[in-house]
């Protein structure tokens, strides 16, 4: 049987949340933020009328005989697979100061219509749906080890525990003398909506060779990126980063 091609689709955060107001949610999965919040509630509507006439110019939303709106081409494939979602993973990863992409955002979601990888850069939402429903987490380990890509060799000796929010944990353990390579944040839901409870959380600190530390979270039920949480930093080796993330994320049980 020929695999199907994936599919991609690029898009406004506006856009995404348009889409998500017509299908009756309040935002779209790992967009927190679009220009809704910056506008009054009852100007949302005209919004929503503007942004979906731009969708249907690029063929992307259809109005039907029956004055329903539908999803149409690659949103339709994008957006059902997010729906169909049974495993959320959203990454941040953080690089030094005036390094070329400082923060970079991404989401993985897996489920039985496939993957979706969804990248973020500003307002634009980069989605794109993988069908294969084949060793989902063989693909979301390689796409994470790939992203994490940790320096070599092993942690020093040593045990930190650290209390901060998600968005700081960077802050929150002494950086090496050269200062961290790159800190990544992995959360991972197997519930997607508002009340999503988070599954697990995992943080890998890179300072180089010789410090690299993993970072796992004690009090998981305060782990919604706003609560501070406490976690605990143990020196690492590649090897062990890669055992984690394959750890993290296993499905079988999803």
């Amino acid at each position: 049987m020929t695999k199907k091609p994936p599919t991609a689709v690029r898009l406004t955060g506006d856009e995404l949340t348009a889409i998500a107001r017509c299908l009756g949610a309040r935002r779209f999965p790992h967009v927190p933020y679009s220009g809704y919040n910056e506008i009054d509630e009852e100007l949302h509507p005209l919004l929503d009328d503007e942004l979906l006439a731009g969708l249907a110019a690029r063929g992307l939303v259809d109005v039907h005989a029956d004055g329903e709106l539908r999803l149409a081409g690659p949103l339709a494939s994008v957006v059902g697979a997010v729906a169909a979602g049974r495993v959320h993973i959203a990454v941040e990863q953080i690089r030094p100061a005036g390094d070329p992409g400082t923060t970079r955002a991404c989401a993985l979601v897996a489920g039985d219509r496939g993957l979706v990888r969804h990248w973020s850069d500003g307002p634009l939402h980069d989605l794109e749906h993988d069908p294969d429903t084949h060793a989902l987490d063989v693909r979301l380990r390689v796409t994470l080890s790939d992203l994490v890509n940790p320096s070599p060799g092993t942690g020093r000796p040593g045990r930190r525990r650290l209390r901060a929010t998600e968005r700081r944990l960077a802050d929150a353990l002494p950086a090496p003398a050269d200062g961290w390579r790159r800190v990544t944040v992995l959360a991972r839901t197997d519930d997607a909506g508002d009340d999503a409870r988070v599954d697990g959380l995992l943080a890998v600190f890179d300072g180089g060779p010789g410090e690299l530390w993993l970072g796992h979270c004690e009090d998981a039920d305060a782990a919604d990126g706003n609560a501070a949480l406490t976690m605990v930093a143990d020196p690492v080796s590649a090897a062990g980063v890669d055992a984690a993330i394959r750890e993290f994320t296993s499905i079988h049980h999803a």
